[in-house]
């Protein structure tokens, strides 16, 4: 509790009071002299903790970035998993860059491709394997998601691998604009996961949507409504599915009756509000 933050406070305060007070550059090219790659061990380390302590300045992000996924070789695989981590964490906490669905996903492709996602126990979570395609499914990746689910879907746990496939091919099928098949893997995911089940049922609104079935719309958004309040979530989180399944309906409203005008004042209350999947509607209003 208080004590623990307290004293974890001052740990920290501890390193970086010894950091500031050694002379790293002399002490990287000592060790320069003696091994190349022990030299870019100590500076990949040393780029991490500059990133993560002055999170203000996205060149700080950036070189740990680029000295990392250059010299991540000199990394065993449990290592370079673990700064693969931070260098996610570096992303988040950086006050500079406006971290966005496409930066994460460079950090995951980059996972995927030198196969670190993986974990010691041959393993990859179900959160984190979801989590991935719908970052990727936002960005229009097919290939990736094709390729992804085809060489890492059999490390999901077996209780609950059937349920991450279905859930990737939903997303999969409405990219490919399969709207019907994409409906068929929702409905055949019966997981009992909150945020699965609120994904899917954007999901599901968006693949009618695009079939133009704007009646099931308007059963399917009442029912979610419902589903939203169904958990105890933080209301930041329920207000921007609410903002969502809201101003989804007026752009059904003009799209059955079109008005210019009106989509360009929608267009910019969505970008002024805490509104869910607003790459999504945006994309919806450039189209009408």
């Amino acid at each position: 509790g208080f004590f623990y933050r307290n004293n974890f406070k001052k740990e920290l305060n501890l390193i970086e009071v010894y950091l500031d007070n050694l002379n790293i550059e002399l002490i990287l090219k000592s060790v320069q002299k003696i091994s190349e790659e022990r030299y870019f061990i100590i500076l990949v380390y040393y780029k991490m903790y500059l990133a993560l302590r002055f999170n203000d300045s996205s060149k700080n992000y950036l070189e740990f970035k680029n000295l990392l996924t250059e010299k991540d070789k000199c990394f065993h695989v449990n290592e370079k998993r673990i700064l693969y981590n931070f260098l996610e964490t570096a992303l988040t906490v950086n006050s500079e860059i406006n971290a966005s669905g496409r930066d994460y996903f460079e950090i995951d492709r980059l996972r995927s491709e030198k196969g670190i996602l993986i974990d010691s126990k041959n393993n990859i979570s179900f959160n984190e394997f979801t989590n991935i395609v719908k970052t990727a499914s936002s960005l229009k990746e097919i290939s990736f998601i094709e390729n992804f689910v085809k060489t890492n879907h059999i490390y999901i746990p077996a209780t609950v691998r059937e349920y991450a496939v279905n859930y990737s091919m939903a997303y999969l099928y409405n990219l490919k604009k399969d709207y019907d098949k994409s409906i068929e893997m929702i409905n055949s995911f019966l997981m009992d996961n909150y945020e699965c089940k609120v994904d899917l049922k954007t999901l599901q609104i968006r693949n009618y949507f695009e079939k133009s079935d704007f009646v099931t719309i308007g059963f399917l958004i009442d029912s979610f409504k419902h589903y939203l309040t169904s958990e105890a979530v933080q209301d930041i989180y329920i207000t921007a599915y609410q903002n969502f399944s809201k101003y989804l309906l007026r752009l059904i409203k003009i799209k059955e009756n079109p008005d210019i005008s009106k989509l360009t004042i929608i267009k910019k209350e969505i970008l002024n509000d805490q509104v869910a999947l607003t790459y999504w509607l945006l994309e919806k209003i450039e189209e009408l």
